[in-house]
């Protein structure tokens, strides 16, 4: 090993090669031993060599569907357990509730479903149009509803939470992290 390669580190947030004895990336602003950003809202964000941001990547809120937003296929299912289509309808619900997964992150809004094919959907929050809160009775009374997200390319919706508990404070998260996506904000002191 030359002195030269036992100089440098990639650094574990951002990958870019960085000293050694480097206590805090120069490209990402990560504190290496405390692991929090160094990086103060309102300055510029220093980029790689490369010219891409290396800022971390931080998950604001992430769900599931509720349970009650299965209720018709739990009710279905035990009508119908005795001729087995009953209990492999209550199976598929739990297992799509639990494999059904929304996310919401500093850079963007990702759905991923599917029990044995995998479905992946993701939206930039730069890229984000309109945030759509649809709550119909049965949501109301159990207390879930819609929440839709629509691409600034195509204006319909592209990702749909659905199902989510307190939809309108998810549908809040999105567009407070848009509004911080689209001013550079950061979320290094929540």
């Amino acid at each position: 090993m030359s002195g030269r390669e036992a100089s440098t580190k990639a650094c574990p947030y951002c990958g870019e090669e960085i000293k050694s004895v480097a206590v805090v990336c120069r490209y990402c602003g990560m504190n290496l031993q405390a692991g929090v950003s160094t990086h103060v809202a309102g300055s510029p964000v220093v980029t790689s060599p490369r010219g891409v941001e290396n800022v971390p990547e931080k998950t604001v809120w992430s769900g599931h569907p509720s349970h009650l937003y299965y209720l018709s296929e739990y009710v279905i299912g035990v009508i119908l357990s005795p001729v087995l289509v009953g209990i492999l309808l209550i199976l598929w619900a739990i297992l799509d509730q639990k494999h059904r997964v929304y996310t919401l992150t500093s850079k963007r809004v990702e759905l991923k479903y599917g029990i044995i094919a995998k479905h992946t959907s993701e939206i930039e929050l730069t890229d984000i149009r309109n945030v759509i809160v649809n709550i119909p009775i049965i949501g109301r009374v159990l207390g879930w509803g819609n929440v839709g997200v629509s691409c600034a390319a195509t204006g319909q919706r592209e990702i749909t939470f659905g199902g989510v508990a307190e939809p309108d404070r998810v549908k809040a998260a999105v567009v407070s992290a848009k509004e911080k996506a689209g001013s550079g904000g950061d979320y290094t002191n929540e």
